[in-house]
Parts: structure tokens; C-alpha cells; sequence
């Protein structure tokens, strides 16, 4: 008998076909598993209780750049950033020999970048002015707010030429020789000890001439604090041999390396919330230390005190798997392309005490370094930033109320941009975007789409 071509095609396909007509049982072998080694698991979103809070004592001594400049929005207010910084020779062990006097000095400090709200305004002009501090710059002040009440500069500059800046511009001025002249009488020790010298020796303040129009707009210009120098021209009699002429030299100065704290004043310090005050549809909030969204512990255990009680949940068994928080905003801001003076991401940071010297610092939440975590990131597609915060939530739920609440801010919540940081051997840190000013808004709680809580959580036996 002989078979076609297409009978031996056919009969291949329904003997390939068999196999997929078996039915796999899946809960074959379940009654055999102990009901004490099952695990219920589940998920649920929540509402998360976000207010406006500023963010009070932001650690601001500078070690990447010096902020200068001002901006002002109708709906925040004036953000005003200056910069103080100790000045010391660039080498330890400077001879000025003898008699030594100031010819002219001068500074130039390098641009690294510029930030804007209004496209407007990047070329805006600014006027910068220069001011001696009354005393060297205390190296236990390291707070953007640290010099906020007091008047910690000689009101008079020491820049004797106008210095105008246009948002690609280094600052480049002359100064006073008296100033200068200061910086050249000093003791051996300070020479050869430049910790010494900056500790013993008044430096500069530096800040954006205000307007007394103060219009809508402005500029924040970022300076590199690694390419920042003094000029000073000294004539001097050399001392290392008899009957020489006098001389003329040139000796240089670094400013702000050992020492320079950044230093802000936010309007919008009145727009933080009330206590007991209604929940908002929008929360507004802007960068480095102004005004952010903001969760208290309190209200964060009592919301998940709530879904725990209502749900049955037994608190003692309960295991959290995944816990994300999700900020939406407004969709139409990516289609008016208001979302670019928003931060490329949003995380939470808690405020704690470093006990090695007793001061209080801001920090991402170590969930940060969670693998895989996104960290707060913009999900312009979704129009949400989104963040894991798995362990800290499963403190929030099992640790005993009283101790929650004798911590302080360790378990209150600011959200910020998160940036990263490397040391010299490649060890990458999570650290808080403290200098790059932005203005964004998320929804609220009493929005049509507020900010929530998604936990993926487990029940163990």
C-alpha cells in the first residue's frame, strides 16, 4: 500500500498533537502538605496620608559645587541661595618674606551649570556681590539654615567691579586689597598647617545682588568648588639671602575645599501643613530645602493599623513581601512640558542622629539599596514616581508604637530626589539631591487618583 506525502504530514501532526489532550492536576499532593507550612498571601493598596512639610536643618556643606543664584514662583514664593567659604594658600609652607604688600587680588570661580523654571529666564542677568566673613566659617554650622537668623558677613563688598553673570558666565572680580592683605599676615603654624590658617582666617560670602523689584523667575547657578581660586600679587623683600631687591610674586588661594556650607531661605516656608488640617487635591513641592511631600509615622501606623484590624490580619504573623509607593501627578504637566523642572525621581528620606558627632543628618531610606529598587524614579508613561520601601514598612507594622514614637524623624518621611556618590575605590552611596532646585506637584490624598501604598504581604503559621 502506498501513502501520500500529506498522510504522513497529517498523521505526524496528530501524533504531536496527543500529549496536549493529558489534563495536569495541579492540586495532586496538596492534602499531603501540613496546614501549619501553608502560606495565605495577598495584596492590597492604601491610601497614604501625604502632607507639606519643609525640610528643616538640610545638611548643606558643599563637596561637589557652591549654589548662587534666586528664583521666585507665584505659588512658592522666593528660594534665595548664597554660598560661604574658608580661602587658604593652594600649598602649605608659603614664604611672604618680608614687608610684604598686596598689589591687587583676584578671584575667578568656574560655572558647572545652571538650573531654570521658565525658559525665559535663562539668560537672565544677576549681579553677584562678595563680602568678608566676621569670623572664619565655623566648621560645626552645616546646615542650609545654620547662619539664617544672624548677620554672619561685613555688610559692605570687597568686589571692586560690578560682577554680572549671565548663566554661562564664571565669577571674575577683582576684590579689596585690605581683604587680601589680611590673608598674608600669618603665623608659621598656620602656614605650614593649612586646617590652621582657614580656622584663623576670615573667608567670603558670596551672594545674588537682591532686586527690589524681585520679579517672577530667576536662575540657580551651580559653581565648581574644585576650580576656585584667589589671586594675590604681593611685593615682598626675599629673606633667604642679603642685600636683595624686592620682589614680586603671585600666590594663590583656594577657596571653600577644606570648608564651604551652602546656605538657603525659602518663602514657601509658610505653606507647610497645618496639623489637623483637611487633606489636599495637590501637593506642591520644590528642591534642596524647601517645602516636600511629607508622611508622619503616627499617620502612617494608623493607616496601617486601620487595613490590619479591618482585614482580621493577625499583626504577629504578618510578613511583607514587596511594599511600593506610588506618587502620581497630573498627566497634562507632561503634555504642557511642565514636567521638566520636575526631579527625575522621588523617594522617601528620614532625618536621624549620628551619634559619632551628635549631629542630624537627612538620608534615603536604606531600601534604597534594595536590588532592583528604582528608587523613586519618574514613570512618565504611568505619570507616577514609584518606590520600594518593603523593609521600612515592615518596621513601621511590628515594632512596638512607643518605640516608633521615641525616634523621633527616624520613621517621619520626606520625599526627595536621590542622587549617587562615589569614593575612590568605586563603593557607590545613596545620598540626597541637595543641590538641584526643581518645582513639581503630585496629587493628594483628596485627588481622583491620590498617592497609594501597594503591599504584596504574606501570613505565616
Amino acid at each position: 500500500m502506498r501513502f501520500s506525502r500529506d498522510f504522513f504530514i497529517l498523521a505526524c501532526a496528530a501524533i504531536m498533537a496527543l500529549p496536549s489532550c493529558i489534563t495536569v492536576d495541579k492540586r495532586l499532593g496538596e492534602d499531603y502538605i501540613p496546614t501549619d507550612q501553608k502560606l495565605q498571601m495577598g495584596t492590597v493598596t492604601l491610601p497614604l496620608p501625604i502632607r507639606q512639610m519643609t525640610m528643616d536643618s538640610l545638611q548643606a556643606r558643599s563637596s561637589n559645587s557652591f549654589i548662587l543664584g534666586r528664583i521666585k514662583t507665584e505659588e512658592l514664593g522666593t528660594a534665595d541661595f548664597s554660598f560661604a567659604a574658608d580661602v587658604y594658600p593652594s600649598l602649605a609652607g608659603v614664604n611672604f618674606g618680608k614687608d610684604a604688600v598686596v598689589t591687587k587680588a583676584y578671584l575667578s570661580i568656574a560655572l558647572l551649570s545652571s538650573h531654570i523654571i521658565d525658559p525665559q529666564e535663562k539668560k537672565i542677568m544677576q549681579e553677584v556681590e562678595v563680602f568678608r566673613l566676621k569670623e572664619p566659617l565655623d566648621t560645626d554650622m552645616i546646615y542650609s539654615n545654620s547662619y539664617s537668623d544672624q548677620l554672619f558677613y561685613d555688610p559692605v563688598p570687597i568686589n571692586t567691579q560690578s560682577v554680572e553673570i549671565f548663566g554661562n558666565d564664571s565669577i571674575n572680580t577683582y576684590i579689596s586689597n585690605d581683604y587680601a592683605q589680611e590673608l598674608i599676615v600669618a603665623t608659621q603654624r598656620e602656614l605650614d598647617t593649612l586646617e590652621y590658617f582657614a580656622r584663623s582666617h576670615r573667608g567670603l560670602y558670596f551672594r545674588v545682588k537682591p532686586n527690589a523689584y524681585d520679579p517672577v523667575g530667576g536662575r540657580v547657578n551651580l559653581f565648581d568648588f574644585t576650580n576656585a581660586t584667589l589671586y594675590v600679587w604681593i611685593n615682598f623683600q626675599p629673606t633667604w639671602g642679603e642685600n636683595l631687591n624686592k620682589k614680586d610674586t603671585i600666590i594663590t588661594y583656594n577657596i571653600g575645599y577644606l570648608n564651604a556650607l551652602n546656605i538657603s531661605t525659602y518663602s514657601s516656608q509658610g505653606l507647610k501643613s497645618a496639623e489637623g488640617e483637611s487633606p489636599r487635591e495637590e501637593i506642591i513641592f520644590e528642591g534642596i530645602g524647601g517645602v516636600k511631600p511629607y508622611i508622619t509615622m503616627k499617620d502612617l501606623r494608623q493607616t496601617l493599623d486601620n487595613w490590619i484590624v479591618s482585614s482580621g490580619l493577625d499583626r504577629e504573623k504578618l510578613v511583607i513581601a514587596k511594599a511600593t509607593i506610588n506618587l502620581p501627578f497630573k498627566r497634562e504637566a507632561l503634555l504642557a512640558g511642565e514636567d521638566l523642572t520636575y526631579p527625575s525621581s522621588l523617594f522617601p528620606a528620614n532625618r536621624f542622629l549620628d551619634t559619632t558627632d551628635n549631629k542630624v543628618y537627612y538620608a534615603p531610606l536604606k531600601d534604597v539599596n534594595t536590588s532592583g529598587n528604582t528608587y523613586g524614579a519618574m514613570n512618565r508613561s504611568l505619570a507616577q514616581y514609584t518606590g520600594d520601601v518593603s523593609s521600612f514598612i515592615h518596621k513601621v507594622i511590628h515594632k512596638d508604637l512607643a518605640e516608633l514614637e521615641s525616634k523621633g524623624d527616624e520613621y517621619n518621611i520626606w520625599f526627595n530626589p536621590v542622587t549617587t556618590q562615589s569614593d575612590y575605590w568605586g563603593n557607590v552611596t545613596y545620598v540626597l539631591d541637595n543641590e538641584y532646585y526643581y518645582v513639581g506637584k503630585i496629587n493628594g490624598p483628596a485627588s481622583n487618583n491620590p498617592p497609594t501604598l501597594t503591599i504584596l504581604y504574606a501570613l505565616h503559621n
